[in-house]
């Protein structure tokens, strides 16, 4: 393998740009396991309550909801850069497509979906 001027001169012109996708924001797949996660905990949450009032689960709340995040567009909140505003394109069970903004934080390594 041989070393040239050209290589080193490529490489640092891509290292910043590796550096910040690196530290970025969340992916779209970081988007979509903290999506699954918070509907779950909001499921059972629902169910818990249901079970509480009638006795059973509310047979209304779908028990396996589907939603596959398609798009997302990220960038910090002004004043808190720990806090991410994420444009999100999401797609249900039946194809129907929605958007959405929801806040995103990384708490010990693990990206949240953020509830107000």
């Amino acid at each position: 393998m041989r070393f040239s001027v050209k290589s080193l001169r490529s490489g640092l012109v891509l290292f910043p740009v590796l550096a910040l996708t690196a530290c970025g924001g969340p992916s779209t797949g970081d988007i979509q396991a903290a999506v699954d996660k918070s509907m779950k905990q909001e499921l059972e949450q629902a169910n818990h309550l249901s079970m509480e009032l009638i006795g059973r689960p509310n047979p209304l709340v779908s028990q396996n909801p589907q939603v596959k995040v398609v798009d997302s567009d990220c960038h910090t909140q002004a004043g808190d850069d720990s806090i991410y505003t994420c444009k999100v394109t999401l797609k249900n069970a039946e194809g129907n497509v929605r958007e959405a903004t929801l806040l995103m934080k990384k708490v010990e390594g693990e990206w949240l979906v953020l509830h107000n």
